[in-house]
């Protein structure tokens, strides 16, 4: 990482001379913003609001000094946008390494406990709520359903011990890794997010277990999702496309009817997409040997689903 995207503003200053707002304000128009953390520089300054006051021990290393507040928010955002190695992180605000790993963890549990307060990684209360966010198309073509069902995987170092191993090893993309499930809306809003899972865990038993289709509010009569040939089995509240049959070929009708599925079904691999731009939700850098360690991995997830979300109901994909 350069200094200079930093400068002098992630120095310690003096407690006295301490003002959290015109300091971060400052910072945010030296231009950095965007380029570092992936935020606007509206975003970054309402994200910014939000997670103020920072616990004080996440920015005192001296008795007498103090880390800016909007050094570490910007720290620990560039981790996720960048997944900045902390000795580097550390040079550019001139810190211990292990300083920078107390606050990443300690931003990481601040910033998800604030964010997920927020609720807005949820269903609409109605279903006219929900079909504020699909097109009239859309209802038209698929008029029960709601959201768009899949997961994705996150690689992790190669667990240290052995039985870890196996259980997140992925035979589909032959590495280490974790698995997410995301039902988003069809305009990309995010709906909901799933616990991190080890990544040999099939996607049917991930569903089935998160019990995605018992997530929907009562109003939502005879709603359905839509998925891919992955989710087989799931039952009438999924939409899936034909499967062709063994030793057999699918008909025209049945291969017109997958494509508008794939159609309307790639929102949700643009919403990856778009989460994964933040590049720990595409490999995650730290040790998932624990449950602290894989818990980590998933409040990062979700706080960066937080952050997509922002923006794509400012700007939908659809």
């Amino acid at each position: 990482m350069c200094r200079h995207h930093y400068s002098s503003l992630c120095l310690p200053v003096m407690a006295d001379e301490y003002q959290p707002m015109d300091l971060a304000e400052e910072y945010m128009q030296n231009g950095v913003m965007a380029a570092r953390t992936g935020l606007t520089d509206q975003e970054y300054m309402t994200l910014f609001r939000e997670l103020l006051p920072l616990p004080i021990h996440q920015r005192q290393w001296h008795a007498h000094v103090i880390c800016p507040e909007h050094t570490i928010v910007s720290a620990y955002l560039t981790f996720l946008h960048e997944r900045t190695e902390f000795v580097d992180l550390a040079r550019s605000i001139h810190q211990s390494v292990s300083f920078v790993d107390r606050m990443i963890h300690a931003m990481n549990e601040h910033v998800y406990s604030v964010l997920s307060g927020t609720n807005e990684i949820r269903f609409p209360p109605t279903l006219i709520a929900a079909q504020a966010n699909m097109s009239p198309a859309f209802h038209a073509q698929w008029p029960n359903v709601v959201g768009i069902v899949d997961a994705t995987e996150i690689k992790v170092p190669r667990p240290g011990r052995e039985p870890q191993q196996r259980l997140c090893y992925s035979g589909k993309s032959k590495s280490h890794c974790y698995k997410v499930q995301l039902v988003c809306a069809p305009n990309g809003v995010i709906y909901d997010v799933s616990n991190a899972t080890p990544g040999s865990t099939h996607d049917v038993t991930l569903c089935r277990t998160h019990r995605t289709d018992e997530l929907l509010p009562l109003a939502y009569m005879d709603a359905q999702f839509m998925a891919d040939k992955g989710f087989q089995g799931m039952g009438p509240s999924f939409v899936l496309p034909h499967r062709r049959p063994p030793h057999g070929h699918l008909t025209d009708a049945e291969r017109a009817y997958n494509d508008l599925i794939a159609r309307d079904r790639v929102v949700v691999e643009n919403v990856f997409a778009a989460v994964k731009r933040y590049k720990v939700a595409a490999r995650w850098p730290l040790s998932v040997n624990t449950d602290e360690g894989a818990r980590m991995l998933h409040h990062a997830f979700y706080v960066c689903c937080v952050l997509t979300n922002r923006h794509i109901r400012a700007h939908p994909l659809r």
